[in-house]
């Protein structure tokens, strides 16, 4: 996340917290809360589910922070360890069905229709993202769901950029491939 002119870059935070200052974690929490708790609900549908998913990755972020050697962003580090806290939590858990609201109001808006139709849409899109391979829905919802970089992707996926590329594209071809005709 890049800093505003009023605030510190994660690295000058990072800093901070190696030279003993505890409290810079807490900035950092504050900067990435919300786009981890966003990631977080792609996996974990229930809201209070996904603010303990959240709270545990924070944990174990402060808990191996000491050791972060910085060859990925601190967002995408984040990133994986949520991705990996929301999945170690869904093991065992039913698996929930349904939309949330806020991928009914983009599907609604990116589509110019409505609701009812943008529903079904997106119910078949969410089916069909559900089958796909682990790393390929992983690097697919990365890049469509929040916005990241190959690069950050890659990072968080733990691949080359250039397997994250090829993931990504073998996935939109899957989706475009078994979506009806009239929804391409």
């Amino acid at each position: 996340m890049a800093a505003t002119p009023n605030e510190p870059t994660d690295d000058e935070i990072l800093a901070r917290y190696r030279d003993g200052d505890r409290g810079a974690f807490d900035e950092l929490v504050r900067l990435h809360r919300p786009a981890v708790v966003q990631m977080v609900r792609r996996y974990v549908k229930n809201a209070a589910d996904a603010e303990d998913v959240t709270q545990q990755s924070f944990v174990r972020a402060y808990e191996h922070l000491a050791t972060f050697r910085g060859e990925a962003s601190i967002r995408s580090w984040l990133f994986r360890i949520s991705i990996h806290s929301a999945l170690s939590f869904l093991r065992g858990q039913p698996r929930e069905e349904g939309m949330e609201v806020d991928d009914i109001a983009a599907f609604t808006s990116s589509l110019d229709t409505s609701k009812l139709v943008a529903s079904e849409v997106w119910a078949q899109v969410a089916a069909l993202i559900a089958v796909l391979p682990a790393k390929q829905r992983l690097v697919l919802e990365l890049r469509l769901f929040h916005e990241l970089s190959f690069a950050e992707v890659a990072a968080i996926a733990d691949c080359t950029e250039e397997a994250a590329r090829g993931n990504y594209h073998l996935a939109v071809k899957k989706l475009k491939d078994k979506l009806p005709s009239g929804r391409r």
